[in-house]
């Protein structure tokens, strides 16, 4: 990212939160009408309750519209909803494009995010640096990466400390994707094979181990294999 290109800005959707909007209202807000029917309830009691649960959702709207990543000459702003973190330039130690663990359980949802590392080896995610909101993550992670070789100073160092947690914590990530793909074959390979098990025959004990043991025991030596040979 040249510095004269800078500002750079990630927010949602405008569509998208709108939506989170709408399904947060039609979901919260029904229920509460028929206090507004119910006897010896003064109707001012439902008007209230209405209300102020249409305030909540609008301020919950509005927080989540400004929550988003900034990228500036002093560094990266990641605004949430209910708090900001800075990262000055030479506070950064890495930026990298990850894979997103959850995206194996999830149909929906970005697949790439984007992360920065303090000095102090601590992750901060980047809102909406992923693949829902960008076309390619890792070219802005290589322009983000150009702005902060620019701008974080002649007295930036890096840590070997720290590289060696960022290391640690990819291999653990690759070696849990390995492991949850490899477990997942199995126990579709051992449900599968269960079903043409002769019933009776084989004993209560035995099955629940052909089913569930086997596949736990194949994701945890996956898992522990990966993380040892990428560490």
């Amino acid at each position: 990212m040249a510095v004269e290109a800078l500002p750079r800005e990630y927010r949602a959707r405008a569509g998208r939160t709108a939506s989170l909007c709408v399904a947060a209202g039609l979901g919260t807000v029904p229920p509460l009408l028929p206090l507004l029917l119910v006897e010896g309830v003064p109707g001012w009691v439902g008007v209230v309750g209405v209300v102020l649960v249409a305030g909540l959702i609008g301020s919950l709207a509005f927080a989540a519209s400004r929550c988003g990543t900034v990228v500036d000459l002093d560094g990266i702003r990641v605004r949430g909803v209910f708090r900001s973190t800075r990262l000055r330039w030479a506070e950064i130690q890495a930026l990298h494009a990850e894979e997103e663990l959850t995206a194996v359980v999830r149909r929906y949802g970005p697949r790439v995010i984007a992360n920065a590392y303090r000095s102090d080896g601590r992750r901060v995610p980047l809102r909406y640096v992923d693949d829902v909101h960008v076309s390619s993550v890792r070219d802005e992670v290589e322009l983000m990466r150009a702005a902060w070789a620019a701008l974080r100073g002649p007295d930036w160092r890096p840590s070997a400390e720290v590289s060696l947690r960022i290391a640690r914590r990819d291999a653990a990530r690759t070696g849990l994707l390995a492991g949850m793909f490899w477990g997942t074959a199995a126990l579709i390979g051992t449900g599968t094979l269960s079903m043409f098990m002769p019933a009776g025959e084989v004993p209560d004990w035995l099955l629940a181990v052909l089913v569930l043991a086997v596949p736990l025991a194949v994701f945890l030596l996956v898992w522990l294999a990966s993380y040892r040979r990428n560490r």
